[in-house]
């Protein structure tokens, strides 16, 4: 069963296959994925929230713009809970935020959030390869 990305389509990544690459694309510091239409992902660390419910953390760019957003697993689909305008430096490991109160969100929504550290690279892939269960 494919998750499904549960946000409205005026919303940047608002499909399928970005759900389904926060599903199952690992977390990492550098490098990209690169979804099938062409657009980069780079989901940047995995975490529980308060409830219960795992959180990612990502960068995305498309020929729109480039964004800086976590997304939440609730009953098997991904939502985003904050997404921010984000500059992408260049196509290394380096991002800018567009704008101190853009950058903020995000991190004040994993602040006031995450239920503990952020999984490590070992821990995550276990939860995902039990359906984030």
């Amino acid at each position: 069963l494919v998750s499904q990305w549960q946000q409205p389509s005026v919303q940047p990544g608002a499909d399928a296959l970005l759900a389904v690459a926060l599903e199952n694309t690992p977390s990492r510091g550098n490098g990209w994925e690169t979804l099938s239409d062409g657009r980069k992902l780079r989901p940047v660390l995995s975490f529980q929230n308060s409830t219960g419910n795992w959180c990612r953390e990502y960068l995305v760019g498309d020929s729109d713009g480039n964004w800086h957003g976590v997304a939440c697993r609730q009953d098997g689909a991904w939502t985003t809970e904050v997404l921010a305008a984000t500059e992408l430096a260049d196509s290394s490991a380096q991002y800018r935020p567009a704008g101190a109160a853009d950058s903020m969100d995000v991190a004040d929504y994993i602040d006031r959030n995450a239920n503990g550290i952020p999984l490590g690279a070992r821990e995550e892939a276990s939860i995902m390869a039990r359906g984030w269960q």
